[in-house]
């Protein structure tokens, strides 16, 4: 895994990958722990995140168009 520390060490979000495909995050650790799944695009890149408690919920979208158009 990859992920975000504070510089106590305690980890903010940490990344799961399957090769070089990001599929999950998790922010926080423990009891406290929120896991989301990582929806991608065909280059791999992030287009969203998704409550993997409730995959009816997307917390972060990233939607542009084939060219390029728009920010995350």
């Amino acid at each position: 895994m990859i992920g975000e520390y504070s510089a106590d060490g305690v980890p903010l979000v940490e990344y799961v990958w399957m090769g070089d495909k990001p599929v999950a995050a998790i922010y926080g650790s423990g009891a406290t722990s929120k896991t989301y799944w990582i929806v991608t695009d065909a280059q791999n890149t992030p287009r969203r995140l998704i409550d993997a408690a409730d995959a009816s919920t997307t917390v972060w979208a990233w939607d542009s168009t084939a060219f390029g158009v728009g920010v995350p």
